[in-house]
């Protein structure tokens, strides 16, 4: 029941707390087009890749958190406290999942996405 609960909730688009499902996205995607132009720059390969392929992944991983960790802290206590205004109760494990959800997969993708986008800009550029 509680699984119906969370899946409700995060397909909700429409009503109090809806803006968190634009706003949270926009802002981790804004730092992943920012550390993606800076991984072109530096010569790096996209993210995603990196973190698989990489001898290194605690150094990404702490990388990443580092640099989208405080949109991922307050987007969890948004989604604590839009939930509770809402419904009256705690749900920290749902706000666990769809911050995570907002955040670190917009984020991800919008890094990779920017570092290929920019690095074909930076090759254009000198040829």
């Amino acid at each position: 029941m509680k699984i119906i609960i969370i899946i409700q909730e995060f397909v909700r688009l429409s009503g109090p707390g809806s803006l968190r499902f634009i706003l949270q996205p926009l802002i981790s995607a804004f730092f992943g087009i920012k550390d993606g132009i800076t991984d072109a720059k530096l010569g790096n390969d996209p993210f995603l890749i990196s973190l698989f392929n990489s001898d290194d992944r605690k150094a990404k991983i702490k990388e990443a958190v580092k640099s989208v960790g405080k949109v991922f802290i307050i987007a969890i206590i948004l989604d604590v406290i839009f939930y509770y205004i809402i419904s009256g109760t705690f749900a920290p494990l749902q706000s666990l999942l769809i911050g995570t959800t907002l955040v670190f997969i917009p984020y991800s993708i919008a890094r990779g996405l920017a570092n290929r986008i920019y690095r074909k800009h930076l090759n254009k550029n000198k040829s």
